[in-house]
């Protein structure tokens, strides 16, 4: 029994082989297999088939090769470095006579071959289509299979990630920008003779897959702004032969909200409250730290958003904002300098007034207590030296019944007890006499009148300071209602010319 059962298993595996096994050299039948008439396609479409020659019937009569392109996704585009980065799918159509097979003879409705811009690995002529502006050439795409019909029309797609160069325009109104770049491709080896490249229906695409969505960038694929170019050139090498160029141009919308949010809306916040010092008073030692901390703070947010921005020639809208920002943060402060410079240096001039006075007064003090110390140590030695003179002078005595009075040593007595009219009392002393020559030649002023002439200039100052203060409140009152004024419509200018930029 075993025995059987193998033979019976042989038997059918043997059976089942020869079924699948496509006939040789035989008229086709239906009872043929599918993949036997496919094969025989192919094998009769690549007899004596050149893969380097292009399709081209007629001299001077190129093959047509329409071109599709489907942006699938917007992978990065640095603005910086000036590229662009895209997932999508190059789709190329053409006719090959030589593949194309009766319908009638083979029941196959299309078919497809290995395709692939490599020589080596490709099965049948492919387009050398080529980005011009590249940065990574597209020969590094994937390759696929291309289907064939048997009228002999090519269809090849495969997805790609293609890498462009561009030249961003229209950066001046950043970030209310609309960019776009620009995808040229052509022939490589074989021009406008032998291939004619033209756009497909519809020349551009996009894909609306969910996965192709375009979410947490800071562009997106603006569909309405983009379109599809095909130019002539004549190049310096080639100048008598055609070359045909699709120029596919994409739009980009940028995430205007960051921007807004992040540097825009922050600095408008600053510039106001830079304007707080015109409401504090001039004598607040906090004014000149406010403003000072609101400049530097502008100034932080500055240097942190030129990491975001690009280098160029033009004025950005963005730069044109900040910069007029701190321009009147600056003069905000600049003026708060001017008014406290004024208030205290008015204060300043009266305390050295007051000063001055205080030293006079105590220099005038100081020389009269000396010159009166010299004076009465000169009067001392003069009187002991009167005392001398009168000891050694003999005394007077009158011979008129009268008692003898000593004249040397009791005159005062005498003129105290003398009659008569009354005798003027003795003049002062030199000493005396002439201090105010001495105070007039030291130009100083009695302490009396020197304390009357400081509460004169402290009075004087002091209202002068009121004044000052006063002076400085008007002009405070006119700064923040003028700057405030003048920032606004210094916004309002900006924000609604900006269509003109650019």
């Amino acid at each position: 029994m075993p025995s059987l059962g193998i033979f019976f298993f042989f038997f059918l595996s043997l059976g089942a082989f020869a079924q699948i096994t496509c006939p040789v050299n035989t008229t086709w039948k239906s009872t043929v297999p599918y993949f036997c008439s496919e094969g025989e396609v192919q094998n009769n479409a690549l007899n004596n088939y050149n893969k380097l020659v292009p399709p081209v019937e007629s001299f001077h009569v190129p093959v047509d090769v329409k071109m599709g392109l489907n942006v699938f996704k917007l992978v990065n585009l640095n603005i910086q470095s000036a590229q662009i980065e895209l997932s999508v799918w190059i789709r190329l159509s053409w006719t090959d006579k030589r593949l194309a097979w009766n319908t009638t003879k083979y029941k196959v409705s299309q078919t497809s071959y290995y395709a692939s811009n490599s020589n080596e690995e490709t099965v049948i002529w492919v387009p050398d289509i080529e980005m011009y502006n590249q940065e990574k050439s597209i020969y590094e795409c994937a390759d696929k299979a291309a289907m064939v019909y048997p009228s002999g029309s090519v269809f090849w797609s495969r997805p790609c990630i293609v890498t462009a160069l561009c030249s961003f325009d229209e950066l001046s109104k950043m970030p209310f920008d609309k960019t776009s770049c620009g995808m040229e491709f052509g022939g490589w080896a074989r021009g406008g003779y032998d291939v004619n490249y033209l756009p497909a229906d519809p020349p551009l695409s996009f894909a609306t897959e969910a996965t192709s969505a375009t979410t947490y960038q800071e562009y997106s694929i603006d569909e309405g702004s983009s379109t599809s170019k095909t130019f002539i050139y004549y190049y310096p090498c080639c100048p008598n032969e055609p070359w045909p160029v699709l120029q596919y141009e994409i739009g980009f919308e940028r995430a205007t909200n960051y921007y807004v949010l992040k540097i825009i809306v922050p600095n408008i916040l600053f510039t106001f409250l830079s304007f707080g010092p015109f409401w504090l008073d001039v004598r607040s030692g906090e004014r000149l730290s406010f403003g000072v901390t609101i400049l530097l703070a502008m100034v932080a947010v500055d240097i942190i958003a030129a990491d975001l921005l690009p280098i160029c020639p033009e004025y950005l809208f963005i730069e044109c904002l900040v910069g007029g920002s701190i321009l009147f943060a600056f003069f905000a402060l600049v003026e708060s300098c001017f008014v406290v410079y004024w208030y205290y240096k008015n204060e300043h001039e009266a305390e050295e007034n007051v000063a001055v006075n205080s030293i006079n007064s105590a220099a005038m003090a100081i020389a009269s207590a000396l010159h009166l110390k010299g004076k009465g140590k000169g009067e001392e030695d003069r009187g002991s030296s009167d005392e001398m003179v009168d000891s050694a002078t003999p005394n007077t005595d009158i011979d008129d019944g009268k008692t003898n009075i000593d004249t040397g040593s009791n005159t005062d007595m005498f003129l105290d007890c003398q009659e008569g009219p009354d005798i003027p009392p003795p003049a002062r002393r030199p000493s005396l006499t002439r201090m105010g020559s001495i105070r007039k030649s030291l130009g100083l002023n009695p302490s009396f009148k020197v304390a009357k002439e400081n509460r004169k200039v402290y009075l004087r100052e002091r209202n002068l300071n009121e004044a000052n203060v006063l002076t400085g409140q008007k002009c405070d009152k006119i700064s923040r209602w003028l700057f405030m004024c003048l920032y606004v419509l210094f916004l309002v200018v900006m924000f609604a010319t900006i269509p003109l930029w650019g």
